[in-house]
């Protein structure tokens, strides 16, 4: 693939001229064509797979920042944050950069927390069994299923963002030298030891193609670049920001859209079916009545059946920013979903708040479930003072807010809103989403009339239309 770029010839060829004759004499042979031909698209090409274990959820969402690949990690029903290792240790990320007396209290406030979430699972459990009204004969191995996922969901918010896991990650070699160069740059040790993890892991099969990436007039120039930018950026904060908190705590802020008129997509979407230019479109498009542009943008968007129909790429001009104030669970819902732009967290703390869930209300324990993050908020106070602000995002709980901020065009915007509002998202996700989808409908009602989906079923008589229109599609023309 890689001296194809450079040839006349057809793959096949290319193949036994090259590696026919040579590969098999010459150990080095593959390096020195990735260094005399290689194209960088060559190295999309190689894929690996990666598990790395023992990963706190704070450095499961840095992993997953760019979405350059595929990753999994498991659902909340299946996290069990009472479960212990061989040595009866919960398991939970301790940083190694805490002092030794810091290491105790640390260990001391967050095994606390475990245990008040072990208690308050048992008693959740029984009382959502004791509240439902299925039969004896019906209480069999998918219902008791069902009510422990129920209760671990209510109680997600007091899993400190130590708690450990495993995440697999399947990606190119491009996208995994990109990880490993933003992971040995970032600020928290852990995640600058996982970045050398993947690399040396990397390096036993393919080689070659990482050996690079911590080269000092390679990667390791980039490394020192971000580290160095981010090191310049929070000097000057320190020294001409004097406050850095900020009490506007609105969940959902739309901070920036383009264009103002969604009418101004129109030449974009006329442009691929007519010979003209991009500027005699606008211009012509501009003259044309209210009504026409209206048809038109319509036209367009077209009718969609299901929530797999995705409208045409000049939405993708359209873009959205938002500034957000969310509970790290509703955080780590949506980054996983979305490719975005300009994503961007701030530190963890508790100042932010939480909220109690109505089901935890309901079952009589809110103040056990507000100790725990009373307990959070010592420690971190312990650990802030003693110097340890960035480990002391680790003490912080999943149901602690969070201010982060991302941006999105329409056409990834129709994906998000559909798939967050349907019955099978999270409560606080879809809430969160709907004040979104109601911001956009604001500034640009056509767009999100097109999203027909938000917050509702996929209808049965849709999907049969669906069929019905397929069936004549293929008749005539497949």
């Amino acid at each position: 693939m890689a001296t194809l770029a450079h040839s006349s010839g057809v793959l096949s060829t290319t193949v036994l001229k090259a590696f026919g004759e040579a590969a098999h004499k010459d150990k080095t042979f593959l390096k020195r064509v990735l260094d005399t031909y290689g194209d960088p698209s060559v190295r999309r090409l190689i894929h690996r797979q990666v598990i790395i274990t023992g990963a706190s959820a704070l450095l499961v969402k840095k992993l997953e920042w760019g979405r350059q690949g595929v990753y999994t990690e498991p659902q909340i029903q299946f996290v069990r944050p009472e479960s212990k290792d061989a040595q009866g240790d919960y398991k939970y990320h301790i940083p190694t950069s805490l002092a030794k007396n810091a290491v105790q209290q640390y260990r001391d406030h967050i095994d606390y927390i475990y245990e008040t979430y072990e208690l308050l699972h048992a008693r959740l459990t029984t009382h959502l069994k004791n509240a439902d009204t299925t039969p004896e004969a019906g209480r069999n191995a998918e219902w008791r299923a069902a009510i422990d996922t129920q209760a671990r969901v209510a109680l997600q918010g007091i899993v400190p963002l130590a708690n450990t896991s495993t995440v697999g990650m399947y990606a190119s070699a491009e996208a995994f030298e990109t990880l490993i160069i933003r992971l040995l740059s970032d600020d928290l040790p852990e995640a600058r030891q996982t970045g050398l993890y993947v690399l040396e892991e990397l390096r036993k099969t393919i080689p070659h193609f990482m050996e690079d990436t911590d080269k000092p007039e390679a990667g390791g120039s980039e490394i020192i670049y971000r580290a160095d930018t981010r090191q310049r950026i929070t000097e000057f904060v320190k020294e001409h920001l004097k406050e850095t908190y900020s009490p506007d705590a609105k969940t959902v802020q739309l901070t920036d859209v383009w264009p103002r008129s969604e009418f101004d997509l129109i030449p974009d979407m006329l442009y691929g079916v007519t010979n003209m230019s991009l500027s005699d479109l606008r211009q012509m498009v501009a003259s044309w009545p209210y009504e026409r542009r209206e048809q038109a943008f319509n036209a367009y968007l077209g009718e969609r059946l299901s929530r797999r129909d995705s409208p045409g790429r000049a939405l993708e001009k359209a873009r959205y920013s938002w500034d957000m104030v969310t509970s790290f669970s509703v955080f780590r819902d949506l980054q996983r979903h979305n490719m975005a732009d300009s994503l961007e967290w701030q530190l963890l703390t508790p100042r932010a708040g939480f909220d109690v869930p109505q089901l935890i209300e309901e079952a009589e324990m809110t103040e056990e479930y507000e100790d725990c993050f009373d307990t959070s908020l010592q420690i971190h106070s312990i650990l802030h003072s003693a110097g340890y602000e960035l480990e002391a995002q680790y003490v912080t709980l999943a149901g602690h807010k969070l201010r982060w901020k991302f941006t999105h065009n329409a056409r990834q915007a129709v994906r998000f809103h559909e798939l967050h509002t349907s019955q099978k998202a999270a409560p606080e996700t879809r809430q969160a989403v709907e004040q979104m989808y109601e911001r956009l409908a604001e500034v640009h009602p056509y767009t999100a009339k097109m999203m027909e989906f938000v917050g509702q079923p996929d209808d049965a008589e849709l999907q049969d239309l669906a069929a019905e229109r397929f069936k004549e599609f293929r008749r005539q023309y497949l």
